[in-house]
């Protein structure tokens, strides 16, 4: 899409210059504009978004626990489920473990 802007005002995709110590900005090694892009922002971006589907879906096994208080699942709950799910919620809750 950042192609076919730049060709309406006749710009050419290009790679930006790199001088002796690169701090600021990647650096990858490329052929093309395109390989330099996709190594810059492309793989970068999957990363985060791996990790943030792992941290989000993985590892917050206490948000899931809430599906417990469905009806249908009330015959299924546990002491030890209350628990999790209290610890979960309790910043957002305005009551104590008692009266959950």
């Amino acid at each position: 899409m950042a192609v076919s802007i730049a060709d309406q005002f006749e710009i050419l995709p290009t790679i930006p210059r790199r001088t002796g110590r690169q701090i600021n900005r990647a650096g990858h090694p490329a052929d093309n504009p395109s390989q330099f892009w996709q190594r810059s922002m492309y793989y970068p971006f999957m990363d985060y978004y791996i990790t943030e589907l792992t941290a989000r879906l993985l590892e917050n096994g206490g948000r899931y626990q809430a599906q417990y208080l469905i009806p249908m699942n009330l015959p299924r709950l546990t002491p030890d489920t209350v628990d999790v799910i209290f610890d979960t919620y309790k910043t957002d809750l305005r009551c104590d473990i008692v009266m959950f």
